[in-house]
This record gives C-alpha cells, sequence and structure tokens, in this order.
C-alpha cells in the first residue's frame, strides 16, 4: 500500500509484484490450512526474513506520499452509505 496506494491481501499476488530471495509456498499451504506446523529449519529461515520484510517496509513508509492522516474522511463515509444502501 506505501508504494502503489493499493491495498492487496492476496499473499500469492503480493509475492509475484515483490519476489522475496525465499521460497514461501510451503509457509501459504500451511496458513492455508490454519492449524499447521512447520519445522524448526523452516522457522528459523521466515523468522529471519521478517526482519528484512520490516527494513523494507521501514524504507517504503519513509519513501511514501500517502498522508499521514486520512483526508478524505466524508467522501469515504458517502461511499460506504451508498454501497450499504444500493448495494455493489
Amino acid at each position: 500500500m506505501l508504494t502503489t496506494g493499493e491495498i492487496e491481501s492476496n499473499l500469492p499476488r503480493l509475492i509475484e509484484r515483490y519476489p522475496l530471495d525465499v521460497d514461501v509456498s510451503a509457509l501459504i499451504r500451511a496458513k492455508v490450512r490454519e492449524k499447521s506446523s512447520l519445522s524448526e529449519r523452516d522457522l528459523a529461515v521466515h523468522v529471519a526474513r521478517i526482519g528484512r520484510l520490516r527494513a523494507e517496509l521501514d524504507v517504503a513508509f519513509e519513501r511514501s506520499s500517502l498522508p499521514e492522516e486520512p483526508t478524505q474522511g466524508r467522501d469515504l463515509d458517502a461511499f460506504l452509505f451508498r454501497l450499504r444502501r444500493y448495494g455493489a
């Protein structure tokens, strides 16, 4: 969101846009199953990667052109009202 202004929650699409140096397909499969575990080795790899991703997030935050505070609150309220009242 910080770089594009768009919200994307689909992990495979995010990985296409922001390739990782670690294969996270096993992590995504584990998330889909919700209650599964990772090996100690896999867990260590992903925990290490989290630190690097946080650093990248900090850089993206500093470079972001998004405002610190929302500026279009009334427009958003009106949009949500229309959406709820009249449907999608």
